[in-house]
């Protein structure tokens, strides 16, 4: 089972969160004991890379590269960088087949740019998730309709 907190509210996170995920179902991570909790891995407050285990590392590349992949993003940083306007971000964003925010959160993952930038090309994504969920994420339950 996978569960995301949208803590963020950021369509990036979520879709790396998911990505992170799913690399742990995929080699059974959550079978060892103690279980491993997963917070501060991602975000400004995120810890270094490196201080990460290794298996969140390799979670990590997963959902990288599985978003974007790697090569296509080193070229773009490399021939880009540091000048990342949003129509550069968004034509690289249409080559590779994603969303403009998530370029943004893994430019700002690997420390290209500040966590400030580029914000308006971030997606918030609670509404859209919870509109049919029997919940908000936090704490607020949806009325659901009883079941006879």
């Amino acid at each position: 089972m996978i569960a995301l907190s949208l803590f963020r509210d950021r369509m990036d996170s979520v879709w790396f969160s998911l990505f992170h995920e799913m690399d742990h179902v995929k080699n059974r991570d959550g079978l060892m004991l103690p279980p491993i909790v997963d917070s501060r891995l991602t975000g400004e407050d995120a810890v270094p890379e490196n201080d990460k285990p290794a298996i969140e590392q390799r979670a990590d590349a997963f959902a990288s590269t599985s978003l974007i992949p790697a090569n296509d993003l080193d070229n773009f940083i490399v021939r880009i960088g540091p000048l990342y306007s949003k129509p550069r971000i968004a034509g690289f964003a249409k080559r590779v087949g994603v969303h403009p925010g998530i370029v943004v959160g893994q430019l700002q993952y690997r420390r290209e740019i500040d966590w400030n930038q580029n914000k308006d090309l971030v997606v918030r994504v609670r509404d859209i998730l919870t509109h049919a969920a029997p919940t908000d994420g936090w704490g607020m339950g949806a009325i659901l309709p009883a079941v006879s």
